[in-house]
């Protein structure tokens, strides 16, 4: 028995967080290229999603709330962020399909979610 599994990338959770999130924008082309999409997100907050949706990059002032209550991120990640300091580098996680890479300066937030895997 041979069982095909299809996958609708463009259906997954990043590419819904950036699409629920964030408003498609051309006004920062500096951070698109043609690999990737970039969405507003308000004031001083940008999201980079990569054309294969593997991957979002958040550059925002604080916790991307949005994006994280779409991904349903656990309180024991959450509660890693809210401790996150300047003086912490970079940090990482998981939870469910997801890594996640973060990094605070001390005013911008920088984070990165990659998908694992393809189910």
């Amino acid at each position: 028995m041979i069982a095909v599994v299809m996958v609708s990338w463009s259906r997954n959770g990043l590419y819904r967080a950036a699409e629920d999130c964030g408003t498609r924008t051309s006004a920062y082309d500096e951070y698109g290229d043609d690999r990737h999409t970039v969405y507003s997100m308000g004031d001083n907050a940008l999201l980079l999603l990569s054309d294969d949706h593997q991957t979002l990059a958040v550059t925002s002032d604080g916790i991307p709330d949005c994006v994280f209550d779409d991904l349903d991120v656990p309180d024991s990640v959450m509660s890693r962020f809210n401790e996150t300091n300047s003086n912490d580098g970079m940090l990482s996680d998981s939870f469910g399909r997801f890594d996640v890479t973060w990094f605070y300066d001390g005013s911008r937030l920088y984070t990165v979610l990659t998908r694992k895997g393809l189910l």
